[in-house]
């Protein structure tokens, strides 16, 4: 099976949305059959001055990179021309290759990159998976970035729709993704497949090693620990406000770690110090490496989602969080697939956005039952291993991949 892939960000880069460095990585360790060339930028996510050589060859994955600014920023229509940037780019180099593919694997973002993608494997009569990450225009639309019946939205809706229906196969992050889009854009569910997030699990933590880890970053006590980027999206304010109510009340004493940088870093840091929260402890960013040993901290290990867009996206932290076997504290929305899994997996405790004294009183209770968390911490870690390693999604995508390549050649 040959796969043309492009997306963005892939090896050597790191970072959280290179996860398909993994699955790719897995995909053609457990299937030799399988060979892929994909096609990314030169940049890193992270690192804004770095880049990776034009041609490389990983384990047997050939990668061929192209120029372009990385897309991430925070003025949305500078995303939106980058993302053009690059996926111009990408079709420049589609140009000059052969078409001797069996399945070309289209990624949803940049937003214009499918358009590329099909267009030129419907020349060549190559069939299509279409990975969805950040749907556009639905995760814009949502958050408010752009209006549901500007022109832009219209006809975005509208490419997306054909592009959904151009593809063979899709592949989701989970139920709830599946179930928008086939509402949505009227795709038959049995065509979504869902290739879960995934995470590399760390050693099973030592007994003690949590409490070594927190004399290491100066906490102590019951430690509500989010380690991440803090930007106004995360809606840190309600760890703020739980603060306040548990100092307040003269309970045995909750540390709130706030490990990360980030846009709204300094406006938590103001509010808590002109409310005299202090519980809340502000730690600077740590490198990826180091995430596992801080979340060895967390007796609750927090992951956020705003409800807005729930049923659209899935924080890539809950399935570090599990599998560090830390039990996790979502404030996420009741029909979020973060709050699916947590309750499937009896990994965590789910709190609706918005209600600090609801989470108040779930930190207070989940303070006195140490066992109940042990539990969950397992629970979490053992459906982490079983379900979003890189193996089991890689086995997941070639499943789908494999349906995508017998059509094309029952097609032909």
């Amino acid at each position: 099976m040959r796969v043309l892939y492009a997306r963005e960000y892939f090896y050597p880069d790191q970072t959280g949305p290179t996860f398909a460095s993994d699955i790719v990585h897995a995909l053609v360790t457990n299937y030799p059959e399988v060979r892929v060339h994909v096609i990314c930028g030169n940049r890193s996510y992270a690192e804004s001055e770095a880049r990776y050589e034009r041609r490389d060859l990983w384990d047997g994955i050939r990668i061929t990179r192209v120029n372009a600014p990385r897309t991430k920023h925070p003025r949305a229509p500078l995303r939106l021309a980058r993302g053009a940037w690059f996926a111009s780019r990408v079709g420049a180099e589609l140009r000059r290759i052969p078409p001797d593919y069996d399945v070309v694997l289209v990624v949803s973002d940049p937003p214009v990159l499918p358009k590329w993608l099909l267009g030129w494997a419907r020349r060549h009569r190559i069939p299509v998976a279409y990975m969805i990450a950040d749907l556009f225009p639905d995760m814009a639309i949502a958050l408010g970035t752009i209006s549901r019946t500007s022109w832009l939205a219209r006809a975005a809706s509208n490419l997306q729709k054909t592009w959904l229906h151009q593809a063979v196969r899709i592949q989701v992050l989970g139920e709830c993704m599946r179930s928008h889009i086939a509402g949505t854009y009227e795709v038959p569910e049995d065509l979504i497949d869902i290739v879960s997030p995934i995470a590399q699990a760390p050693p099973e933590m030592p007994p003690g090693a949590g409490e070594v880890a927190k004399c290491k970053l100066g906490l102590e006590g019951f430690v509500v620990l989010y380690a991440g980027n803090v930007g106004e999206a995360q809606q840190l304010e309600d760890l703020l406000d739980a603060a306040e109510i548990l100092q307040a009340s003269g309970e045995p004493a909750v540390t709130f770690a706030l490990v990360g940088d980030g846009s709204h870093r300094r406006a938590l840091q103001m509010t808590a110090q002109a409310r005299g929260l202090t519980t809340v402890r502000f730690i600077d960013r740590v490198p990826s490496s180091e995430i596992s040993r801080v979340l060895a901290c967390a007796d609750l290990a927090v992951v956020t989602l705003d409800p807005r867009v729930s049923r659209l996206a899935v924080p890539s932290k809950l399935f570090g969080v599990m599998a560090a076997g830390r039990p996790c504290l979502a404030i996420v929305g009741d029909d979020s697939e973060v709050a699916r899994l947590v309750r499937s997996y009896g990994s965590g405790i789910c709190v609706e956005p918005g209600h600090p004294d609801a989470l108040a009183v779930v930190i207070r209770q989940a303070q006195g039952d140490p066992s109940g968390l042990a539990r969950m911490g397992t629970n979490g870690r053992s459906a982490m291993l079983a379900t979003h390693t890189p193996r089991a999604a890689a086995g997941a995508l070639h499943q789908s991949l494999s349906e995508v390549v017998a059509a094309g050649e029952s097609r032909a």
